[in-house]
Formats: structure tokens, sequence, C-alpha cells
């Protein structure tokens, strides 16, 4: 789902927009991990989304009343996006407003600075050994310098890894962007509503 709301950044000429992906369980419990949160911008026949923290860029053209993804990651390429609820009547609660989810390139520094000794990097996977029950991304890192990120076994993102001391850095081979996970011994950490969530080592791929 795409939440774009109509408020005017006074900084900017540009209106708030928010990307969030929705799961649902059988119970009925709503998930949501939100993938962005920044700004939109129409140019022509196509919607421009930026993001507020890393400053990538999704573009999907716009098809009469529909939205159609053209560059995003790479599961979202092709989806369909259709008017669904106005913003007032949205499911998205204020729960899910902080959506400081990326760890910048300053993080990176500190991180390496405060961590001068190399820490391991294993292969294979790390996350939940039980995927499909847990509200979780798994990230398989693989000795050939590629990833794959995937969310209750659908693909969110892959793409090509290397290494900076202590950061993993994660190019998207759709977005051509850089993400960034930090590197401790047998587990990688991810920011999750401004906070560090420790990602353990599973098991080898």
């Amino acid at each position: 789902m795409i939440e774009i709301r109509e408020q005017q950044n006074v900084l900017q000429d540009d209106s708030i927009l928010t990307a969030n992906l929705e799961s649902y369980e059988i119970d009925d419990y709503e998930y949501v991990i939100v993938l962005s949160n920044g700004f939109f911008k129409i140019d022509s026949n196509k919607l421009l989304l930026t993001d507020a923290i890393e400053n990538y860029t999704m573009v999907l053209k716009i098809d009469q009343d529909r939205l159609i993804a053209d560059k995003s990651f790479g599961f979202m390429n092709g989806l369909v996006f259709c008017f669904s609820d106005t913003i007032s009547e949205c499911r998205i609660t204020e729960k899910f407003k902080n959506t400081d989810n990326f760890i910048t390139e300053k993080e990176c520094e500190t991180y390496n600075a405060e961590h001068s000794n190399q820490n391991k990097l294993n292969y294979g996977v790390y996350g939940c050994k039980y995927d499909l029950l847990s509200n979780t991304l798994n990230y398989r890192i693989n000795a050939d310098s590629t990833f794959v990120i995937t969310y209750k076994r659908k693909i969110i993102s892959e793409g090509k890894w290397i290494r900076k001391n202590n950061i993993l850095i994660l190019t998207d081979k759709d977005l051509l962007y850089p993400f960034y996970l930090l590197i401790g011994n047998d587990f990688l950490l991810k920011k999750q509503g401004g906070r560090y969530i420790k990602i353990p080592w599973i098991y080898e791929a």
C-alpha cells in the first residue's frame, strides 16, 4: 500500500509520502514493514517518491487512476496500485509513524571508529529459522558477494554486497542504491524504529 498525504512541506514544495508493505496473518493481526517515508513529486506522467532519510528515488508511472511501479525494489516493479481509501480513513495508525529504519553513513563511521577490530562475517542466513511464522526479514549473505533479503520467503531485495571494515554495504540491483548493516561477531545489526536490532546468524548457506 502507498499512502499519500496532502500535507505540504514548509521547506520544500513537496507532499509527504509514506510507502508501506503489508501482510496479514490468519488471526487478522496486522503487520506492517515501513519501506520508505519521504516526499513525492509529479513529473509528467510519473510519480517520483524520494525517501527522506536515504534520498533514493522510486518511480511510478501514472496510468489514469492507477500507479504502476517502474523503478523500485525488485518485488514491486510492475505492481499496479489502485486508489483504496482516503487518508482520514486509512488503517495505518500512529504506531507506524517512526520510520527511522535505515543506518546512515555517519552512523557507519561512528561504528567503525568504536569497533577497530574486524569482526567475523559468516556467510549464510541471518534472521529467523521459522521465517514463515516470523515478522522479520531474513538476510542471505553469499560468498560470491551477492545477497538476498526475504520476508516470509518472498524476495524483498537482492543485489551485491561489499565490506568496509565492520560495515556491510548492500546495493539493491534495481534501485542501484546502497543500504548498510553493521557487522558483529555471528550477528548483524539493522535499524528499526530508531533502535538497533540484532540479526543472529542462524545457518550456513
